[in-house]
């Protein structure tokens, strides 16, 4: 109950600061870079108003600080053992596993090592101390700049966390659904116009790099989440990769 008082008055501060509160809106589907670089200036106008509200209202929101990176080790460290694990490969996919296993273990080992290189911690510390909110869902179906007012649909996702993971979903997300675009020229981009360092893009593109539809169909296999043949646990995680290229 005292959360929905505070998400209220959250939203009554959003209104009052030209941020309309919508049911829906029609969003554009021929996304262009022109268009991503508005979506990370609408981000920035976003951050600006809503961190000045978190900063007279503190623990409002949950706390997503550092979730995904420790997310992202803990799955690493779980699919390394399933992949020791199998001593004599069952079937096809178990073949196929271990065949490219290698290639994205390192990827992942490097992801994470280019992350803490990017001074992480500081970045961390610096979201905590300026009380960053987040909105977490930053697609083009959530929010918008529309004619000179910021449009979003959905608060749900709103949570302290480091403003570059607002940028991280929109592009990690562009990126997954294909696209291709200069991942780094926007992530300076976005930097640039949040006044955040070389560290922050870096950081940005190294989470980006992390081979996560690799590890997510380990996992799916390893849990037996899903009631698939190797076959089709073969398809779908090389249809994944391929995607996951765009980088």
């Amino acid at each position: 109950m005292k959360k929905d008082i505070y998400q209220s008055s959250f939203k009554d501060y959003l209104k009052c600061n030209e941020i309309q509160i919508v049911d829906n809106f029609k969003y554009i589907n021929n996304i262009t870079e022109d268009s991503v670089y508005n979506q990370l200036s609408t981000i920035k106008q976003f951050h600006v108003i809503s961190t000045k509200y978190a900063n007279y209202n503190k623990n409002i929101f949950k706390s997503s600080i550092g979730k995904i990176v420790e997310n992202n080790k803990v799955s690493l460290k779980k699919v390394k053992r399933f992949l020791k694990n199998i001593k004599y490969p069952k079937n096809d996919f178990e073949e196929f596993l271990l065949s490219i296993s290698d290639e994205y273990i390192s990827k992942a080992e490097i992801c994470i090592n280019e992350i803490y290189n990017s001074k992480y911690i500081n970045l961390i510390k610096r979201s905590m101390n300026r009380n960053e909110l987040c909105l977490g869902n930053t697609y083009f179906n959530n929010l918008r700049n529309y004619k000179g007012a910021i449009q979003i649909t959905n608060l749900n996702k709103c949570s302290y966390n480091m403003v570059e993971i607002d940028c991280y979903y929109l592009l990690n997300k562009l990126r997954k659904k294909g696209f291709k675009f200069p991942w780094e020229k926007l992530a300076d981009e976005f930097c640039n116009i949040e006044n955040l360092s070389k560290y922050s893009s870096n950081f940005i593109i190294a989470l980006m790099s992390y081979p996560y539809e690799f590890m997510k169909y380990c996992n799916r296999y390893r849990l037996n989440k899903k009631n698939w043949t190797s076959k089709k646990y073969m398809i779908k995680l090389k249809k994944s990769l391929d995607l996951e290229k765009n980088l």
